[in-house]
């Protein structure tokens, strides 16, 4: 048991011992050369190994030591007596103790192995630590000798910088005199360029500006004060000469002078050559002439309105400080001709003097042919590219001027309004010239107080031409239209585009034309050759016409505002306007009088073009005139057709004559037939007017190819107005309104073919006898007059039948027959109608031309009576004559003929319809 006692600390000590070498062991770097990395790595390195046996039984020995042995703080005994039994011998305590002291020993012995081979290493490190310290040791040292050096060569600078100091102290006093030599030469230089300022002497001037800013230039870098004040001096006296350079360009801007320019342009040349000059290149020649002609209108004209004042006040001051719209204020009526005049003048010169300035660049380009240009070429090449636009920019600013001067003057009032208006039309038509742009704003002007003179004009002329139709017996006079003419002078057509280049280069160079006081403006420049390129337009000498009164008198008045258009070009949109409306009063009053109490819509004699153009003049053109002409005439057929949309028709009321509504005179049958005539006459005129405004070409343009549009509209329209009169007539002297329903009621559904034609045939017999009787005893109208009212007569009969055969609702074939034995007997009614054998051919072919149709006509609706009802609508596009209504018709007839269903008969219609809409859109 002694020995078993001291087992347990002999085993203690050795498992304490082996405790700690395992955790020195796993402390190591898993780099280190005896790291531990299993238990294998443990055995004996250094041992002979007998046989495998042997090695078997060390790892046997070396696996038995758990994990636990490596923690720290392990108790072995404790640990290996909870693993025992409680009934343990002592035997198996001395071989757990023998093998745990073998394993020891081989952890003992690979350990020894690991340390004896790291002993090189170790020895190593020691060696580079000693080398280490002797390089710290010869650092040190070198550290020391640096440190003296540096010493020693403080004391050298310190040394230099006193001999330094010295020698500066040496040189200043020579700098300070040359300082002053040079800021009393700057001062010279600057006392020289002001005598050549004076003297106009630009370009000298400037030179010497630049040269004193080259004296100061190294004199600025020292910091020199004086030379500082000295420079400013210089900059002001740069600052007085562009000043004053501007100022001469502005006392040429009405007589420009070439030498003074040359030597402006000298001047602008130096001063913006930034090589020569400070800040030189901040200027801009071409801006500055530029500004001085466009600022030079207002305050020219300013002080020519300030002079008149001045005048007709008899010496008394005027205020400097006004502006012009308050001087203009001051100006007395009787006096704005002589204002107009002196400011017409004093902008011709401004643009004279600009011409002359763009002819001398013309003539001094140096630039043409050349491709390295010095700068005061490249100056005078960017001045004379912008003379162009500077034109137009002069030309804004003179008609600004000119726009506040006749906006205060009020042209509209006086006798001189005319001489005035031909003043300015003419200044604005070499301003164009000039400029190349359209004085809108001016034109606007002038035709703002144009209107003033032309409104009053225009509604004496409206409401004589009414008087003029209300008192018209459409009786024949025999007269000679002039046409076109004015005292046997054509009329003369000017533009903003007839003066030539030429012309304008003669006006620019002569006297200026407003120095005079001349009532003609063209007089004035008769001295200019070809200064006016005028249009001269003779549409006739004369002709002599049998027409009415009112006629003549429309002609006439229009004649007068074509020569107002020559004389006011700026109101020509109004006159154009007035021309038209003139045309649309007569038009529309003949049509109220002749058929205004007859309703032609929905007849053959109506038209969509001209129920558009009477709504039109109606809506727009002449419903503005409405109060005007009732209260002249508040009974006129024309009031009556201005106040409603529908013709009118209570004839009592508004029928102009008793010889137009009465029955007794043919409804004026002969009166229609000169006013026919008239129209006639009428519609070459507006054709040759139209012409003659073509040749117009001015800012009115538009307006007068409205007025031509217009015109061209009216002469397409007159001959349905000239078919509206006879028409009517037609409608008064053949009522047709019993024809359909006497046809409709007509005995079509017999058993048998009848052998006579129908009552109604014999009734229409005896009308038609009694129209041609009653044309026959008309005396005073040609007889190709008659003729032509029968072209009207058959159409109108034969679409009377056609619509009454269509309200026929049932029709055997029989019936049809009937229908065709009527047919025959109107065709023998009409045939019997023949013209005279001197009568015109031209006239009779179409007399028979319109009997063919209207026969063919009844005849075609008839047949299509067997046309299958599947192919009605092929039938229907083939005769496009017919209406929707009147073929649906003839389909109900048809499929009720067949025998057929009520539900299939609706069912066809409805197809046939749905073919006849589509034909119609495809028409359209």
């Amino acid at each position: 048991m002694s020995n078993n006692s001291n087992t347990p600390g002999k085993g203690n000590e050795n498992v304490s011992f082996l405790g700690r070498l395992f955790q020195f062991a796993s402390s190591k770097s898993p780099d280190s050369s005896f790291a531990l990395a299993n238990k294998a790595d443990l055995l004996p390195s250094g041992v002979q190994r007998a046989d495998d046996a042997l090695l078997n039984d060390q790892e046997a020995l070396l696996n038995e030591i758990t994990d636990e042995y490596f923690n720290d703080g392990f108790d072995a005994v404790h640990f290996e007596l909870q693993n025992m039994g409680v009934d343990v011998e002592s035997e198996e305590l001395a071989q757990l103790a023998e093998r745990r002291s073998s394993a020891l020993d081989i952890i003992h012995d690979t350990l020894s192995s690991n340390i004896l081979k790291e002993y090189d290493n170790f020895y190593n490190a020691l060696n580079g630590i000693s080398r280490l310290q002797e390089v710290l040791g010869a650092a040190k040292v070198q550290a020391k000798v640096s440190r003296e050096n540096l010493s020693r060569a403080s004391l050298e600078v310190k040394h230099g910088i006193a001999v330094w100091k010295n020698a500066q102290k040496k040189k200043s006093i020579s700098s300070t005199l040359d300082i002053l030599k040079k800021l009393q030469s700057a001062r010279r230089i600057l006392e020289k360029s002001r005598e050549n300022m004076d003297n106009e002497n630009y370009g000298i001037a400037v030179q010497e500006c630049g040269a004193c800013g080259d004296v100061l230039s190294e004199l600025l870098s020292l910091g020199i004060q004086a030379a500082d004040l000295v420079s400013r001096d210089a900059n002001d006296l740069l600052c007085d000469i562009a000043e004053q350079m501007y100022e001469t360009v502005l006392s040429m801007t009405t007589q420009f002078d070439a030498v003074r320019y040359s030597s402006l342009l000298e001047g602008y040349s130096y001063i913006t050559d930034s090589s020569r000059v400070v800040g030189g290149g901040e200027l801009s020649p071409t801006q500055e002439i530029i500004s001085a002609y466009t600022s030079s209108p207002y305050a020219k004209v300013k002080k020519v309105i300030a002079s008149v004042l001045y005048s007709k006040l008899d010496g008394q001051a005027v205020s400097s400080d006004s502006s012009l719209m308050d001087l203009l204020a001051h100006v007395p009526a009787d006096s704005f001709r002589v204002c107009i005049q002196q400011v017409l003048k004093v902008e011709f010169d401004i643009m004279c003097s600009f011409y002359s300035l763009e002819q001398w660049h013309s003539r001094n380009n140096c630039a043409s042919g050349k491709d390295d240009l010095n700068h005061a070429e490249r100056m005078m090449e960017g001045i004379r590219e912008a003379l162009p636009r500077g034109r137009r920019l002069v030309w804004n600013e003179i008609s600004g001027s000119l726009m506040n001067v006749l906006q205060a003057v009020k042209l509209g009032h006086g006798e001189n309004f005319i001489v005035v208006s031909k003043w300015v039309n003419t200044f604005l038509n070499i301003g164009h010239a000039f400029s190349g742009e359209n004085p809108e704003a001016l034109q606007a002007i002038l035709s703002q107080q144009a209107l003033r003179f032309f409104k009053g004009h225009h509604l004496n002329s409206m409401e004589a031409l009414q008087i003029v139709l209300e008192r018209e017996t459409y009786k024949v006079i025999d007269i000679e239209l002039p046409w076109l003419q004015e005292n046997g002078s054509a009329v003369f057509v000017k533009d903003y585009t007839d003066i030539s280049d030429e012309a304008l280069d003669d006006l620019m160079t002569q006297s200026n034309p407003w120095n005079t006081d001349s009532e003609d403006v063209l007089d004035m420049l008769s001295h200019v050759k070809a200064v006016f390129r005028q249009k001269s337009v003779v549409l006739g000498d004369g002709k002599s016409l049998q027409t009415i009164n009112s006629l003549w008198r429309l002609i006439k008045w229009m004649m007068e505002y074509v020569s107002l258009m020559k004389d006011l070009p700026s109101a020509t949109p109004a006159i154009a306007t007035g021309l038209t409306e003139l045309v649309d009063i007569f038009i529309l009053h003949v049509y109220s009088t002749f058929v205004g109490h007859t309703n032609t819509r929905g007849t053959v004699y109506s038209s969509e073009s001209l129920d558009e153009y009477i709504h039109f003049m109606r809506e727009t053109s002449l419903g503005k005139y409405k109060s005007l002409f009732q209260s002249s005439s508040p009974e006129s057929a024309l009031v009556g057709i201005l106040s409603h949309d529908k013709p009118v028709k209570n004839s009592d009321k508004f029928s102009q004559a008793s010889s137009i509504s009465n029955s007794g005179n043919l409804y004026g049958f002969v009166e229609r037939i000169i006013t026919c005539n008239s129209l006639r006459e009428l519609g070459e005129f507006l054709k040759q007017l139209g012409s003659l405004l073509g040749n117009f070409s001015s800012a009115s343009s538009v307006d007068l190819e409205k007025c031509q549009y217009h015109f061209s509209r009216v002469s397409s329209i007159l001959p349905d107005v000239i078919r509206a009169l006879q028409g009517s007539c037609c409608c008064l002297l053949l009522p047709l309104t019993w024809l359909p329903v006497a046809v409709s009621q007509g005995l079509y559904l017999p058993s048998e073919p009848p052998s006579i034609a129908s009552g109604w045939t014999d009734t229409l017999a005896r009308q038609l006898q009694l129209l041609s009787a009653q044309l026959e005893s008309v005396q005073r109208s040609p007889p190709e007059a008659a003729l032509e009212m029968w072209s009207f007569v058959f159409p109108a009969v034969s679409r009377a039948i056609v619509e009454g055969l269509s309200q026929v609702k049932k029709c055997t074939l029989e019936g049809r027959a009937a229908m065709s034995l009527d047919l025959q007997a109107v065709s023998k009614i009409l045939n019997k109608i023949k013209p005279s054998h001197n009568a015109d051919s031209t006239i009779c072919s179409l007399i028979d031309a319109q009997r063919e149709a209207a026969i063919r006509s009844i005849d075609d609706y008839i047949k299509g009576f067997y046309v299958p009802l599947t192919d009605l609508h092929t039938w229907a596009e083939a005769h496009p004559s017919y209406s929707i209504p009147e073929v649906l018709a003839l389909a109900s007839c048809i499929a009720e003929s067949s025998g057929m269903k009520k539900k299939d008969i609706a069912a066809a219609i409805e197809e046939v319809e749905a073919h006849l809409i589509k034909q119609s859109k495809g028409r359209q």
